[in-house]
């Protein structure tokens, strides 16, 4: 475990800075490429700790790659190999996704994650494909699992948490089951893997209510990959709290399904910008922020949740820098991420001065307040440790941050890029 202190913000600063790319579509890229028809070509995706463990599974399918500078190229296996052990390490998304894939083929797959995945539920992803047809052996509807794939069938879904993991994971199923799979219910989530299929000539049908995939072979894809909004939060989050800053961010994805801290900002009167907006598979446009006075929502309506729920730990920091009282409520799926973030971010609010309740399914903030400085643990969570490090250049003190090697799941270069603002 190392440390690492952030020091308060210095002089002014004006940059333009690159966000690393998206990685919630750097997965699903790379896992579509292995099963389309054809070579694909997948430009400036994300190489992180988390995207390593779908490209090692894609390579374990048989997929051979081929990279140059930002270009990867990709060409599916004529016959995908059907029985190995995998590990995913801090993965979910690698995990909940490649099970619907894993499922579709006839084979035996045993999947292996880190302690941190080993505890993050997976009933929600075993219920619908076992439906569908594979039989599925687990540690108590945990890691680690054993995938017995073969044909499926499709089904009609009814999906009881809104999750763009197990929603993927049912369509990747689907592409390669027999008959139509049917998802309703609560779909109102990332919808990358959607809009990937519709760009490949998967034959799938989709709006606020429903999903409809029919077995298909999708096409190779061609595709830049835009820069993370979930990345980008933590900027945004600097650029609005801090005078010392003038910043824009490069080239960042706006899909609405991801933006929901933007319709939060906007109700908060935040002021920013954007600039060069442009629509192709995913609408990609530069966010220029500027210094604001924000006020508080009394509550977070609880239908924003599913679209910013990775931005839940850096609109936090927000909320203790405005004017007002905030109830973070609905927000029980914290719980079950990478940590207990709900947990971890009152300990750690706590730790440097901020004053916070904990409540069963969220917290409440009363701001503005101080931020003094002081320690904090990541507890082995990237996002919790990105928060702590932007309260870091905001704070009086400065912060010191337990287990910041974390980061590098999502964001490998993001304390070398802090230190252009200390």
């Amino acid at each position: 475990m190392s440390d690492i202190f952030i020091s308060p913000l210095k002089g002014k600063i004006k940059k333009e800075i690159n966000i690393p790319p998206d990685k919630s579509i750097t997965h699903r890229a790379f896992l579509l490429s292995s099963v389309s028809e054809g070579k694909s070509q997948i430009y400036t995706p994300l190489i992180s700790e988390d995207t390593k463990r779908t490209i090692d599974l894609i390579e374990k399918l048989g997929a051979k790659i081929l990279f140059q500078n930002d270009k990867w190229e990709i060409t599916p296996s004529k016959k995908l190999n059907n029985s190995f052990a995998f590990y995913s390490g801090n993965s979910g998304t690698t995990t909940r996704i490649s099970s619907g894939l894993l499922s579709s083929i006839k084979g035996e797959f045993n999947i292996t994650g880190d302690e941190s995945l080993s505890k993050r539920p997976m009933k929600r992803i075993i219920i619908p494909l076992s439906k569908m047809g594979a039989t599925i052996k687990s540690n108590n509807d945990h890691l680690p699992m054993t995938i017995y794939g073969g044909e499926l069938s499709g089904i009609d879904y009814n999906l009881q948490i809104p999750s763009a993991q197990v929603k993927s994971a049912i369509l990747f199923a689907g592409l390669r089951a027999k008959y139509k799979t049917t998802i309703k219910g609560n779909i109102n989530s990332r919808n990358h893997t959607e809009l990937m299929f519709k760009n490949s000539n998967v034959d799938i049908d989709f709006n606020e209510n429903f999903i409809e995939i029919h077995p298909s072979k999708p096409k190779a894809i061609e595709y830049e990959i835009p820069g993370d909004f979930s990345s980008a939060a933590y900027f945004i989050a600097l650029g609005i709290l801090s005078e010392k800053v003038d910043l824009t961010l490069k080239k960042i994805n706006l899909n609405k399904t991801r933006t929901g801290m933007l319709d939060i900002l906007n109700l908060m009167k935040a002021n920013y910008i954007i600039d060069n907006y442009k629509n192709d598979l995913e609408p990609i446009g530069d966010i220029i922020i500027e210094k604001s006075e924000m006020i508080n929502l009394n509550q977070i309506e609880k239908n924003l949740i599913p679209f910013m729920i990775d931005e839940i730990p850096i609109l936090s920091l927000i909320q203790t820098q405005s004017n007002g009282k905030v109830i973070f409520d609905n927000l029980s799926e914290l719980r079950k991420k990478e940590t207990d973030r709900i947990k971890a971010l009152v300990e750690n609010y706590r730790n440097i001065g901020i004053e916070i309740n904990e409540n069963e399914n969220g917290f409440v903030i009363d701001g503005p307040q101080e931020i003094k400085g002081g320690e904090i643990d990541s507890f082995g969570d990237h996002r919790i440790a990105m928060t702590f490090a932007i309260a870091g250049l905001l704070s009086k003190e400065g912060i010191k941050i337990k287990n910041y090697e974390c980061v590098d799941i999502s964001f490998p270069k993001f304390f070398k890029t802090l230190k252009l603002f200390q």
